[in-house]
């Protein structure tokens, strides 16, 4: 045979063994390589080496034409339609997978949160992607749920069988189950209302500040971190589910204040309306006739926050939000909560400013059991006074009683330049205020839970004592009160000389 080696051309191997001519085309396959041979002494090696690669194609079509009958071509149809529907409509497109799409200890978003008996549910085949499951949900000590062997997180993982009759289901990570069985879950759960915001404390929620300033400030982070992350606009919260306390209307016989989620003056119940306009607000009597029923119930998406979980995180520093406030949000993540509370205010308060003269604002805690010794007051209320007769500043001495809405504390708050209180419930209101502002927080001894507020809100915090003041994580263990030293502080920062100190990240 004329023509090139096919020992020497590697790229014009046939696909077929060239000792089994190609049936019904040797003749084609004669007459080609002659040509080929013409060809290359009138247009050189190149063009042969081109013309016998087209000949290995023609031998290749030609072995299949002819083994095609040999073939069941109604196998072959089967096998491709199973193909295709294996591709279309995988088993597994009937389970609700659950998916942890942000976290911090404590606080975590979650897509298809399964729930029974008081048992979230987290369904996956993937149990190394769900973090630990004590920084998700934990069990405060209540006998009816302890004396079950209740346990506040499962993961239920679908696994083949083991390779090994040495393996053991109890170390892996969560409990097996078949894939049918997680179809049948998925099918069969109700579905609650979502977005879905959970709290699963059993005490510490009836304040203010531990609902407001902690456990849901670091919700809204965790959800708002998931918008930063994800790229997406999330749609509004429909629920809010204090799972594991009561109404106020709703508390037994015998229970404590502290078993509740609202608070006396019913801060938490308006900011969290407000917030959230038309929103479902159950409690635990919701879920315990949940429970009673003995049906799974799944929230397509939920946040779900846990005091327990979050102090078991590395920055808790004894705060429940220390890992949570540390997650990437874009700047306005509170400026929009803001907006919604005061969306429909017609109070006295002038929300647009008609003056370039910073506003200061006292709020005294005079008559509570936390305040300033009276000449202490009255002496810090004389020295603002002269900072408002020189012309520095605005002043507005007032108290937030019972008898104030809180639209009128927010309207207030969110429209002063510096805000001065002793250590009490009102500095919550530290989250509305605008990025750059002051607040001075006079107590008597070191107590950062209203600094972290301050700081993830952009405002500058200094904890006064004495003759002294400091920055959140500078201060010493004992440092008095001298009200001077706010009124000098405030000069500095009126003249724009203080921003040495300020501690605000960037």
């Amino acid at each position: 045979m004329s023509g090139p080696s096919l020992a020497k051309n590697p790229d014009a191997l046939p696909l077929f063994s060239a000792r089994s001519p190609p049936i019904g085309f040797g003749t084609l396959a004669t007459s080609s390589m002659r040509l080929a041979t013409r060809s290359s002494s009138m247009r050189g090696r190149k063009v042969a080496s081109a013309l016998w690669r087209g000949i290995t194609i023609l031998v290749f079509l030609g072995q299949l034409l002819n083994l095609l009958p040999w073939m069941s071509m109604n196998t072959l149809n089967r096998d491709l339609n199973s193909l295709a529907r294996s591709v279309d409509h995988r088993p597994t497109d009937a389970v609700r997978w659950t998916k942890v799409l942000a976290h911090a200890p404590g606080f975590t978003v979650i897509e298809n949160l399964y729930w029974y008996n008081h048992t979230y549910i987290l369904l996956t085949e993937q149990p190394w992607h769900i973090p630990q499951q004590s920084h998700i949900a934990n069990t405060y000590f209540e006998p009816d749920l302890s004396t079950n062997g209740h346990v506040p997180v499962k993961i239920w993982s679908i696994r083949n069988n083991p390779v090994s009759p040495e393996v053991k289901e109890e170390d892996q990570l969560g409990s097996t189950i078949s894939l049918e069985r997680a179809v049948k879950l998925s099918e069969e759960a109700e579905e609650l209302q979502s977005p879905m915001m959970i709290n699963n404390d059993s005490s510490f929620v009836s304040h203010m500040y531990h609902w407001i300033g902690e456990m849901f400030l670091g919700s809204w982070r965790v959800w708002s971190h998931y918008a930063f992350r994800s790229g997406l606009t999330l749609p509004d919260i429909k629920a809010v589910s204090f799972v594991r306390t009561y109404g106020r209307g709703e508390k037994p016989a015998g229970a404590e204040n502290a078993e509740l989620w609202e608070d006396g003056p019913g801060a938490n119940r308006w900011f969290t309306e407000k917030i959230f306009p038309g929103v479902t607000i159950e409690s635990r009597t919701a879920w315990e006739a949940r429970a009673a029923a003995g049906k799974f119930a799944v929230i397509p998406l939920a946040i779900l926050s846990d005091r327990t979980g979050g102090h078991y995180g590395p920055s808790s520093a004894w705060k429940p939000f220390g890992d949570v406030l540390r997650l990437p949000v874009l700047p306005d993540w509170l400026i929009s909560l803001r907006d919604r509370l005061l969306s429909d205010y017609q109070g006295p308060v002038s929300l647009n400013r008609s003056t370039k003269t910073p506003k200061v604002l006292y709020l005294s805690r005079q008559g509570s059991g936390r305040a300033l010794a009276p000449n202490d007051h009255q002496r810090l209320v004389d020295s603002l006074k002269e900072l408002q007769g020189e012309g520095l500043v605005d002043l507005e001495v007032t108290t937030f009683s019972s008898a104030i809405p809180f639209q009128e504390q927010v309207a207030k708050v969110s429209t002063s330049d510096i805000l001065i209180s002793v250590h009490g419930n009102g500095l919550t209101h530290i989250m509305w205020m605008n990025p750059g502002a002051s607040v001075f927080e006079i107590m008597p001894a070191g107590c950062t839970d209203y600094s972290p507020l301050a700081i993830v809100s952009g405002v500058q915090h200094y904890m006064v004592r004495d003759t002294s003041f400091c920055v959140p994580r500078d201060c010493p263990q004992h440092v008095k009160v001298d009200p001077a030293v706010v009124t000098d502080q405030i000069r500095k920062i009126v003249a724009g000389r203080a921003d040495d100190l300020r501690e605000i990240p960037d």
